[in-house]
């Protein structure tokens, strides 16, 4: 795809395009692994998340696994059906709910986290200890962007393509 014959823009487009598929390769091998004990992404994230940091507001936890309010509701909700988390009125903000893993929610946790982290280390396996340092820096500095900058950014170049 050429776009006004703009470098900079092909090479974004052709980082994005691979970082993209490879980290839906991964995903996608997670995924399967998650199948088997009847959880989606989305499910698994919010139980690692309450294991590893404890009982949250409902928010707190949307934040945590990079969901909105209306997936991490949805969420909630099927956890909740399993018994695998409790939500429950903050005591001292009555507006807040506060979500929690059940003992059947850590149950399951404690058996699925070292399965995902063996997938993990295992695909990594291709990258030398360097390498993962440098990809974890990298994606570092995308996931940190400051938006204000990036709508200044993209100004910029509207600009000067006019």
């Amino acid at each position: 795809m050429q776009l006004n014959g703009d470098g900079k823009t092909e090479r974004a487009l052709e980082a994005f395009k691979k970082m993209l598929h490879a980290t839906e390769s991964v995903v996608r091998l997670l995924d399967d692994q998650l199948c088997s004990f009847d959880l989606t992404t989305g499910q698994f994230r919010a139980l690692d998340a309450l294991l590893s940091r404890g009982p949250m507001s409902q928010v707190e936890l949307g934040d945590a696994i990079y969901a909105g309010s209306s997936s991490t509701s949805l969420v909630i909700k099927i956890l909740e059906r399993c018994g695998l988390v409790t939500r429950r009125v903050d005591a001292s903000n009555r507006n807040k709910r506060v979500v929690q893993i059940t003992a059947e929610g850590k149950k399951l946790a404690v058996k699925v986290v070292p399965l995902q982290a063996r997938l993990i280390r295992a695909r990594m396996a291709v990258l030398t200890k360097r390498e993962q340092g440098v990809l974890a820096r990298l994606c570092g500095k995308l996931d940190v962007g400051n938006p204000l900058k990036l709508i200044r950014e993209l100004t910029r170049v509207d600009e000067d393509e006019g």
